[in-house]
């Protein structure tokens, strides 16, 4: 009886880690997105000092939590993303535009497949 309760409560415990991992992730994630639309739009606009501290904020909020990323969603899936935040903040701070846009753009694209990868659905379960 003392192992199925303990059972019972390690499976309450990965149960909760699972629900506010994914929770914080999917979070970070749509605040990311939303970020970088703002910084799209300003470039687009030819808003280029508000780019400028749009990209400064993106970078400073990925640097706080890259960590905490890697330990919910893996090491392999925050190096690409980190990569384009990165050439963004150099692209608009070398007044590179055009490419700050792509960059932007396949930043986009990772963040959407890890929101992908961590939402628990049928298919990511098996």
């Amino acid at each position: 009886m003392k192992r199925l309760i303990f059972s019972f409560v390690v499976f309450c415990l990965l149960f909760i880690y699972n629900y506010y991992s994914e929770k914080y992730v999917l979070d970070y994630c749509t605040k990311l997105e939303s970020t970088l639309e703002k910084c799209a739009a300003d470039l687009r606009e030819k808003k280029y000092s508000s780019a400028k501290e749009t990209a400064d904020e993106l970078m400073d909020s990925w640097e706080k939590n890259d960590i905490i990323l890697s330990v919910f969603i893996g090491d392999e899936s925050v190096v690409e993303p980190q990569k384009s935040i990165i050439s963004i903040y150099h692209s608009i701070d070398d007044e590179n535009y055009d490419y700050g846009l792509l960059a932007i753009r396949e930043c986009q694209g990772y963040i959407h497949e890890i929101k992908e990868n961590t939402q628990t659905n049928p298919a990511n379960v098996l």
